[in-house]
């Protein structure tokens, strides 16, 4: 047993020890250009060494190991530099290009703009060295066609021969930037459910699928569309919405294709288009089509259902500031109609949401309300609004009749 214990622990020692020379064998990852590597040595072992710049221009090798005496730095650099290292005097090292081997150098461009690229990794064997930042390399070789691999970040992966350069010219070598196709990304339930993003960077707002938003009691559109990125109203009026900084003129408001120039009741407090007569709600920044004409800031489309009904549906609701009803009504397989209305309740009484209504659109005004609760004189803010669509589709026509009122 202790016999196979001191050979196991022989022969681990024995991998370590190859593993060890091995790994002293082969350089490591990081190149270092020449020129560092000779002015280290210089100070480490007080020498000098003479050559000219075009010989070590562009040239890297891996790093020396350390500990290793000035003779052992020379082989070391004559192995992987290509160059030939003479001592002429002591402490005086000549650089010269070796007369077996061949000068293989270049100008790495871009293909688009013809501008040199910095940092691109030339391989060939066990040799590389990167280019400067003209774009510029050169390699020494015994063979006289050189295979060398081109790489850079962003750029396709070349391969090329090289022929042996003159003393005067290099020849001009083009890579190609690398092209990545993206995939469109659709976002579903942006901010809250039935608000999606759009590849073509619209948002589409499903008012049938509403989710909730703060402050909120029911999906009034042009105040939903103040919870999305870059539309807000400087005064928090539906009346005056500002897309990326524009004004409000500057945005087209459109209702199945019909212009809308008054789009609020109660002095811009509420939109004047009935929500439940609205399926979809597009929103366009900035990219609106030529088609909606003055529209600089932005697009906001409005949109019925083009689904024919099959049953009768009836909706009718009342909240704090208005009444409202609502039909769709089948009149055959192929058309429908549908309308809806709305009619404010401040006439017949005035609810505290009516009156902070009241207290907002007269703030910062000199009209001074003497009596807010009613009373001999009082003026009671009404609206109303009315809208139908006529619908007839089948499988060749559609037909659309759409009134607002």
């Amino acid at each position: 047993m202790l016999v196979k214990s001191i050979s196991r622990k022989g022969v681990i020692f024995m991998l370590l020890w190859s593993a060890g020379m091995i790994a002293q064998e082969w350089p490591g990852d990081e190149m270092l250009p020449l020129k560092q590597v000779l002015s280290r040595l210089e100070n480490q072992f007080d020498c000098k060494f003479t050559y000219a710049d075009e010989t070590v221009r562009s040239v890297f090798i891996p790093g020396i190991p350390e500990n290793s005496k000035l003779s052992g730095a020379l082989k070391w650099l004559e192995k992987y530099s290509g160059l030939h290292f003479k001592s002429v005097s002591p402490g005086k090292i000549l650089i010269i290009p070796s007369s077996r081997l061949h000068r293989f150098c270049g100008f790495v461009l871009d293909a688009e703009n013809k501008q040199p690229v910095a940092g691109v990794l030339i391989q060939t064997g066990r040799k590389q060295t990167m280019t400067d930042g003209t774009g510029f390399f050169q390699i020494y070789d015994s063979v006289e066609k050189l295979s060398v691999t081109l790489q850079k970040a962003s750029f396709l992966t070349e391969h090329l021969f090289l022929e042996t350069a003159s003393k005067k010219e290099c020849k001009e070598i083009y890579i190609r930037s690398r092209m990545e196709n993206l995939f469109p990304v659709y976002l579903f339930n942006f901010i809250t459910r039935g608000i999606y993003k759009r590849k073509d960077g619209g948002v589409e707002i499903d008012l049938r699928r509403f989710g909730i938003l703060p402050g909120l009691i029911e999906p009034d559109v042009l105040q939903t569309l103040q919870a999305l990125p870059s539309v807000q109203s400087v005064n928090e009026k539906v009346s005056d919405l500002n897309i990326r900084g524009g004004t409000h003129d500057q945005n087209a408001v459109l209702w199945d294709g019909i212009r809308l120039y008054q789009t609020s009741h109660f002095f811009g407090l509420i939109t004047a288009v009935n929500p439940k007569m609205v399926r979809r709600v597009r929103l366009l920044k900035t990219g609106a089509p030529p088609d909606y004409s003055n529209a600089v800031s932005g697009a906001i489309m409005m949109q019925t259902d083009t689904v024919t009904a099959v049953n009768l549906q009836v909706e009718a609701g009342i909240n704090f500031i208005h009444s409202d009803a609502w039909s769709k009504i089948p009149l055959g397989n192929h058309s429908e109609m549908e309308i809806g209305g709305r009619k404010a309740i401040s006439p017949y009484v005035q609810t505290p949401t009516y009156q902070q209504y009241y207290r907002r659109i007269l703030q910062n005004t000199e009209a001074v309300d003497q009596n807010i609760a009613g009373g001999e004189g009082t003026v009671f803010f009404d609206f109303y609004d009315f809208s139908f669509k006529y619908m007839y589709k089948s499988h060749r026509d559609f037909w659309r009749l759409n009134g607002i009122f």
